[in-house]
């Protein structure tokens, strides 16, 4: 059994609930995710620095998965930088960077369950940062 079918079959897949790397996914179960409405967060370099493969990022994003980066930790990973797995995605992936940005921003706070954050809005929450020209091309 595989491992996304086997964590749907303990009800642990949908809305709320966030899977990590997605590495071995199939078009069938990027579909179910989709569908089943379980966000994705995607740890470039870490998959890269283990050997363990990319996910179908194009396929997930063409069917509409919710999307988010994270850095899977110092073990598998030089540093916690967040903005580095977005310049991983972009170079080796092209990722297009809008589509970086969204991971950055209101898909990691979607993900969480945080709806009011990771947007610039009149009246709302004004915690932001400045970033350097990394995803520039």
């Amino acid at each position: 059994m595989r491992p996304l079918a086997y964590a749907a079959g303990l009800g642990l897949l949908g809305p709320g609930a966030l899977a990590v790397h997605g590495v071995q996914l199939d078009a069938r179960e990027v579909e179910a995710l989709a569908a089943g409405g379980t966000a994705l967060c995607l740890c470039p370099r870490s998959n890269r620095n283990l050997g363990v493969g990319a996910p179908p990022v194009r396929a997930l994003m063409e069917n509409d998965v919710l999307l988010c980066l994270g850095t899977d930790g110092l073990t598998s990973n030089t540093d916690l930088d967040v903005r580095q797995e977005a310049v991983c995605l972009r170079e080796h992936l092209d990722v297009p960077p809008e589509a970086l940005i969204r991971l950055l921003t209101v898909n990691g706070a979607a993900a969480l369950g945080l709806s009011d954050a990771g947007r610039l809005t009149p009246g709302g929450p004004a915690a932001f940062c400045i970033l350097p020209e990394i995803l520039t091309y």
